[in-house]
């Protein structure tokens, strides 16, 4: 699977857990409705854990990487514009199509217009306390 794929899919199952994971059901009954294999929800769960728990070790160990204390928040735009669609290989499901992607450090964030506000207030909750 080449690289861009592989980030695309992991996007997606990073929402898949994220919401798997907010559910007010368990997550075999979460997995069993919306029809994902209960296995392959914790491989992924595993898989970007382990990625996100290297990646906070790395900008640790890296003091180029921080970044003083604020008083207040911004935003800054940055010109990253998504992959064209021949870039990203097959069509996704419109619903799964990022309408924003957030980018800190070497962590990219897609989100769709599916997203549940509860599970965007956790993200943007994660974030401010990382």
């Amino acid at each position: 699977m080449d690289q861009k794929s592989l980030q695309i899919r992991r996007s997606q199952w990073e929402q898949i857990v994220l919401e798997g994971n907010n559910a007010s059901v368990s997550k075999k009954e979460w997995c069993r409705q919306n029809g994902i294999s209960l296995k392959s929800f914790y491989y992924w769960q595993r898989k970007i854990r382990r990625t996100a728990a290297e990646a906070l070790e790395e900008s640790k160990s890296s003091a180029h990487l921080q970044v003083p204390a604020r008083s207040s928040s911004s935003f800054v735009e940055l010109p990253a514009p998504f992959p064209s669609q021949s870039d990203r290989g097959p069509a996704l499901p419109q619903d799964l199509v990022p309408e924003l992607m957030l980018q800190i450090g070497g962590c990219q964030i897609f989100v769709t217009g599916s997203i549940q506000e509860r599970t965007l207030d956790t993200v943007m909750r994660v974030i401010r306390n990382a």
